[in-house]
């Protein structure tokens, strides 16, 4: 009974990171391996984030780039059952308003299915072409998840930090997922039921690290994790 009880406890998810970039990104490619992905019952179905094809993303995350907010959305169509999200949103590209209300109604449109994974980045040209300080990245992403959290909790919410103030803005509609209560432990990206302050690391990212997994946790330069996970895509690569 012992046994049982801990490989309940130890029972872990898989996802699959849907490559939204490169030559071979396509809707009609995409659209195919969401549908063999969810067919082959993999739990989560995930995006990359990038806003600007900078020469350093560029490197790493070559064009065609589907950005994930509106990716996300049409996912929601596209699957069933299969939870959807991005691993991970960089929090200081968008205002936490477009954040927080996108990734709410993706939430709707999928019956509760959206997971919002979230970081700080790594890329300064693309924060320079952005126009976002890359030096206050962990600052804003702290304040953007305070901003997040009260249109998550709060159907009319207002706000005052060092980077964004607002009165009275409508938060409707709410996620369909509590904002409150379980959360995910080592985990590569957070749903809205789950730890807020969760980064992932994958290969390949030079990520900042939250420190441990508490949700009181604030982002820091420095500190680095480095992790065994491994970016799937169905496309193939130079290490395949």
């Amino acid at each position: 009974m012992y046994a049982a009880a801990l490989i309940r406890e130890i029972s872990m998810k898989v996802g699959v990171n849907l490559a939204n970039f490169g030559e071979a990104a396509e809707p009609d490619t995409l659209a195919r391996w969401a549908k063999i992905v969810e067919a082959l019952r993999y739990h989560h179905l995930m995006t990359s984030d990038h806003v600007t094809i900078t020469p350093d993303v560029g490197e790493r995350f070559p064009a065609p780039f589907y950005e994930p907010l509106t990716t996300l959305g049409w996912l929601a169509g596209v699957t069933l059952n299969i939870s959807i999200g991005a691993s991970v949103i960089i929090l200081p590209y968008r205002s936490p308003l477009e954040i927080a209300r996108a990734f709410a109604n993706i939430d709707q449109f999928s019956g509760g299915r959206c997971i919002l994974g979230v970081g700080v980045g790594w890329a300064k040209q693309e924060y320079a072409a952005l126009n976002v300080a890359y030096e206050k990245r962990g600052a804003l992403a702290n304040e953007y998840l305070a901003v997040i959290r009260k249109m998550w909790t709060e159907e009319v919410s207002s706000f005052e930090g060092e980077f964004i103030r607002f009165t009275d803005v409508d938060s409707k509609p709410m996620p369909v997922q509590s904002p409150q209560g379980r959360r995910w432990q080592r985990c590569c990206a957070a749903p809205f039921r789950a730890l807020w302050r969760c980064l992932a690391s994958l290969p390949g990212d030079r990520r900042q690290s939250a420190g441990d997994n508490d949700p009181e946790t604030t982002f820091h330069r420095g500190g680095r994790k480095k992790t065994n996970a491994r970016r799937l895509s169905p496309y193939p690569s130079k290490d395949n």
